[in-house]
């Protein structure tokens, strides 16, 4: 709602304001999970903001202290991206920098001085505001050491660039960029600390599949802003809404009238209305069991097609659960909330340790010894997705025996000797 907000305010068309925001929806739906990213998307959504009022003027540096210091400290005892809201202060410092040093306007580069010390006090501020946790500074050597982890990192989907073979999220992504790139071909121009965020986050985004969201969120305000109108003078929207009258369709006239004035009506109320039939229709459906007369527009579960069932049935019913298993990193999560037991790995990486999880990699990819590797984990089932390279050779395995297998998933169990 609040980037809808923010488009409606760059009088950006309804219509192209609404699909901009699905399409940010869609990007960030990766992350609709029970996980504490909502806590890095507000704090960076604030920095971005009151930053970008500063910058023009808008408010004092007083206000911006107040706002961000507790903001930061917030951020860093929720999520531990903390550190983008000092890379955003880093970029605005940066700019007023090169204000100050390279604008031949005395008056720009002594305002540009003045902004670059309260933002070079304010990273200070910040930096010492994210030592108010209950680590202190083993917080930051704890964030450094994991992503130092560069073998486990590079193992894990979240960290990977996004795959551009089809895929929704990495779609509607494309759809942001050619947006933005169309937008910034439009008449309207933006500043340059906000054409660098867009830029570096753009990167970002496609460095890594968990910056996505973060790039749309940024991003989709600005793209509304390049792809909006400025407001007309009165004369010429005269002319125009007498062109209008005059048109030889009055039928086609009239229902642009009418979209028009809803247009402009709408962006006036402070309570948008379509947002919230879309949220009314939404929380409906979902206290109705994703259902809306009848017709099903919400499925809350798991995907058959990329979860195991069956198999975890036959676990259940065989009194495997007693035994130690070895399962796929990415079902761990949901193979203990659904059997309540323990797992062999999930996709906590970094909880594991780089010895685990490189021997839990060679045998996922079937690398060189992984027979071996597997044997010293001394397990008497595996469950795997069916068309993995592991999955393939267990099938084929004189030690191994399949006993069940799903639309996703094949379950394997050691032969006795």
């Amino acid at each position: 709602l609040y980037i809808y907000d923010r488009a409606r305010q760059a009088n950006c068309n309804i219509a192209v304001a609404s699909f901009l925001v699905v399409v940010a929806i869609l990007v960030s739906a990766m992350h609709w999970l029970a996980r504490p990213h909502l806590f890095e998307y507000v704090g960076l959504l604030v920095f971005v903001h009151f930053l970008s009022l500063f910058y023009r003027n808008e408010i004092k540096y007083k206000t911006l202290f107040a706002i961000l210091i507790p903001t930061m400290v917030f951020w860093t005892n929720s999520h531990p991206s903390f550190a983008l809201g000092i890379i955003v202060t880093g970029i605005y410092l940066t700019v007023v920098a090169g204000q100050f040093f390279f604008s031949a306007d005395k008056e720009v580069s002594g305002r540009a001085r003045s902004k670059s010390l309260v933002l070079l006090a304010l990273i200070g501020a910040l930096s010492l505001s994210t030592l108010i946790n209950p680590y202190g500074i083993k917080l930051h050597l704890y964030i450094l050491s994991y992503l130092e982890g560069q073998e486990i990192l590079k193992a894990t989907n979240e960290y990977m660039s996004p795959v551009f073979h089809g895929g929704l999220h990495a779609t509607c992504l494309e759809i942001l960029f050619v947006a933005f790139i169309a937008g910034l071909a439009m008449k309207r121009r933006i500043d340059t600390p906000t054409l660098l965020l867009c830029l570096a986050f753009g990167h970002a985004s496609l460095a890594s599949v968990r910056n996505m969201p973060v790039f749309a969120m940024v991003a989709t305000p600005v793209i509304a802003y390049l792809l909006g109108k400025d407001e007309m003078p009165v004369a010429e929207e005269a002319e125009e809404s007498e062109n209008s009258q005059n048109c030889k369709m009055p039928f086609l006239s009239k229902i642009a009238n009418t979209a028009k004035e809803f247009d402009e009506q709408e962006k006036l109320c402070k309570m948008h209305l379509m947002p919230m039939v879309v949220s009314l229709v939404l929380v409906i459906a979902s206290l109705n069991g994703g259902s809306l007369a009848g017709i099903k527009i919400l499925n809350s579960g798991f995907d058959k097609m990329s979860m195991p069932v069956a198999t975890l049935d036959y676990l259940k019913e065989n009194a495997l659960l007693q035994k130690r298993g070895f399962n796929y990193d990415n079902w761990g999560g949901y193979i203990s909330y659904k059997l309540k037991t323990r797992v062999f790995i999930d996709d906590r990486a970094d909880f594991y340790g780089h010895k685990l999880y490189y021997d839990y990699s060679k045998v996922m990819a079937t690398g060189e010894g992984w027979e071996d590797t597997l044997s010293s984990f001394a397990v008497d089932w595996i469950l795997f997705p069916k068309d993995s390279d592991l999955a393939r050779s267990l099938a084929k395995h004189k030690d191994w025996r399949l006993v069940k297998s799903d639309q996703a998933s094949s379950l394997f169990i050691k032969k006795l000797e």
